[in-house]
């Protein structure tokens, strides 16, 4: 079954009438529905109903195909339309395909026999509204479509990784209960009203060092006395950046509260957490990690609260871990590391007088292989640098990212 539409534009210039067609056909290919461009050789999946997508129909099971072929001519699938799938009521599964970049508004509203989320490799599209307790978005995932967490009640925290750049609109309207939400360090823009009554949050962490651009009443019913922890050196930008700047109360990031007595350092493939106890007095904390040479990688300084006060060289994340409840120390996770490296580090508390109250040091190895960035480092006459937030190394006339990768 096909249908076959025409969309036509009149543009009209000076004296002159030009009509410009654009030509796709709605055409059923097993048990779904696509918009075909024939231009493009793509195909959108759409919704049964065209007059009214948000009419309900009988489907089970939905296994997106990452290419459909109608009359001999095969169209990659790469988006979901608007409400492909909205009052899909008997719908209990979904397969996306990584083809798929671009999943539009409503597209699994109102799908109540769906149990589990629904994402690919690029876009987390789906939460039921019956999901409870905290959630982390995985991580690689690109983008938070439209209406995807609309109406999750049950939803306590979230936290959206530095892999995420753009929240869609409305993706956590009227989340009720969420409390806490922490935001990548690679987001740049949220959509309308993506956190409109919101209204029990307690805390918000945006970990984007530029304050992403909020659409209209993004923050709307959310209370705007709560403590917004964005990154040292951003403080002004946010206090003046539309849809943030009416937060009274925006402070530097913090690391992790924990409950601690004694420093513990875990290192993973590229980064390290370190959580170390409080000690009476301490004005500071100041972390160091240096390389097997006795380089400096990054100084960072905290304050007794532990709200981070400076970096210097190699920019630092937080952990994506939800916040401890008893308070006995802090914890904090520096990424950018080599992979398969050793390195030493140290903490020194300090007094309101710079007076070292205490010093704890060690050494730990990042996990996995090294790279190539290991072999450069090697080397002599290696020249670093910092650029747009990231550490680069120059040799022999060649710059290589921090993970061994050549920057051309």
């Amino acid at each position: 079954m096909k249908t076959k539409l025409f969309t036509l534009l009149l543009a009209v210039a000076a004296s002159v009438g030009t009509i410009l067609a654009w030509d796709y056909e709605r055409v059923q290919i097993g048990d779904l529905y696509y918009n075909l461009d024939a231009t493009n050789k793509t195909a959108e999946v759409t919704s049964q109903n065209s007059s009214d997508p948000w009419w309900s129909t009988t489907i089970t099971t939905a296994n997106i195909p990452a290419s459909v072929t109608y009359n001999s001519v095969t169209y990659s699938v790469t988006s979901i339309g608007y409400a492909a799938f909205a009052g899909c009521t008997d719908l209990t599964s979904v397969t996306i395909p990584n083809s798929v970049t671009t999943i539009e508004g409503s597209a699994f509203s109102g799908c109540s026999g769906l149990t589990s989320p629904v994402y690919n490799a690029h876009v987390f599209a789906f939460m039921p509204t019956s999901y409870s307790g905290a959630f982390t978005i995985p991580d690689g995932i690109e983008s938070i479509a439209e209406y995807a967490f609309h109406g999750c009640s049950g939803l306590t925290s979230v936290i959206i990784p530095n892999s995420v750049t753009s929240i869609g609109e409305l993706a956590f309207y009227c989340c009720t209960g969420l409390t806490s939400v922490n935001i990548g360090n690679s987001v740049t823009s949220i959509g309308r009203e993506a956190f409109f009554f919101c209204y029990s949050l307690t805390s918000i962490t945006c970990e984007a060092t530029t304050p992403p651009t909020c659409g209209s009443f993004v923050f709307d019913e959310v209370p705007k006395s709560i403590p917004l922890y964005v990154p040292f050196g951003s403080l002004n930008a946010y206090l003046n950046a539309k849809g943030w700047k009416d937060f009274t109360n925006i402070q530097p990031i913090k690391a992790d509260n924990v409950d601690i007595a004694t420093t513990e350092v875990v290192p993973y493939e590229t980064s390290v957490n370190i959580a170390w106890p409080k000690v009476s007095g301490a004005y500071t904390y100041e972390l160091v990690i240096k390389d097997k040479n006795g380089q400096v990688v990054c100084t960072l300084v905290f304050d007794a609260e532990g709200r981070l006060l400076s970096i210097a060289f190699n920019a630092p994340a937080r952990d994506n871990m939800p916040q401890q409840t008893q308070v006995a120390g802090y914890a904090f996770t520096v990424t950018g590391l080599n992979s398969g490296t050793t390195y030493n580090y140290s903490i020194a508390s300090k007094d309101n007088k710079g007076n070292t109250l205490n010093t704890e040091s060690g050494s730990f190895k990042t996990t996995g292989e090294s790279t190539a960035l290991q072999n450069v480092t090697d080397q002599l006459y290696e020249t670093k640098f910092f650029r747009n937030g990231q550490l680069f190394i120059q040799r022999d006339g060649k710059t290589y990212s921090v993970t061994g990768q050549e920057v051309k």
